[in-house]
């Protein structure tokens, strides 16, 4: 049975602000919703921060009832309610102080500096302002500082090749990773800036002296993974990693110089 809070944010009162918000000419009305099932396995970082949250967060199946234009049609959408990126932030914080040593030492200092601080913030901004194509027809967006409460009602995608496929990588064949990467190389097109171009105001943009500063992380990080996972980090790799780590002036100088996207940071599920 749901908590009276996730009732609120499901509720046709809720939805029909989030629409009309996205929609300022619309004059639908929302008669009923109604629960659909949804696998959230698929989504790691919600999953791990549920139990950090006193809010509900997480992606909820809905069948939405909506009268437009005096008809009534029934739409299969996805509330997704984000966590703040402070409980995503602490709840990797508490993960690096489990896996102790170096990693547990050094985190703390960089906890709020890793690129989760903002994510609230940032994944709003793209599903309101981004190009369309390759990705979920975005019904409305809801931002509440005060309460810290940030949603997004999406489209709910069915019958979609390979729809949470990431435990299962077998499954993609040289077709379909040719298809994914032909159509992400478009969505890098769409979002393409010119060298030089002013960056969005995040305070945790990777600038060069930003990525320098966070060097000693992304050496205990290194340093926690190379001995657990071997077969991922064996010696030539380790230390190449360890000279980019080293070289970062350099390197973020060189990018700087070229074109830069919009990207997704976790598009890179890793196949054994």
């Amino acid at each position: 049975m749901p908590d009276s809070a996730t009732l609120d944010l499901v509720s046709p009162a809720f939805l029909e602000e989030m629409l009309r918000a996205h929609t300022p000419n619309s004059s639908c009305k929302v008669l009923a919703v109604e629960p659909l099932p949804l696998d959230n396995s698929a989504s790691i970082l919600v999953t791990l921060t549920a139990g950090q949250s006193a809010r509900p967060i997480g992606h909820f199946g809905l069948a939405v009832t909506l009268e437009e234009a005096g008809r009534p049609q029934t739409h299969h959408l996805v509330l997704k309610v984000k966590p703040h990126g402070a409980e995503i932030s602490g709840m990797l914080a508490g993960l690096a102080g489990l896996c102790g040593g170096e990693l547990a030492a050094v985190y703390p200092t960089f906890a709020e500096r890793t690129g989760f601080q903002h994510t609230h913030q940032r994944e709003l901004a793209v599903y309101e302002h981004a190009a369309p194509g390759l990705m979920p027809r975005i019904w409305g967006t809801h931002a509440d500082e005060q309460t810290g409460l940030y949603c997004v009602l999406m489209e709910y995608l069915e019958d979609v090749t390979l729809l949470n496929s990431v435990q299962t990588p077998a499954a993609w064949t040289d077709h379909h990773i040719r298809t994914a990467l032909t159509q992400v190389a478009a969505w890098h097109a769409r979002h393409l800036l010119p060298p030089g171009f002013a960056a969005p105001a995040w305070p945790d943009v990777p600038t060069g002296p930003y990525m320098q500063e966070l060097a000693p992380l992304w050496t205990a990080l290194l340093h926690n993974a190379a001995p657990r996972f071997p077969k991922l980090f064996g010696a030539q790799r380790t230390a190449q990693l360890q000279a980019a780590i080293q070289q970062i002036p350099q390197r973020k100088a060189w990018l700087d110089a070229r074109p830069r996207t919009l990207i997704h940071n976790d598009l890179e599920p890793v196949m054994d």
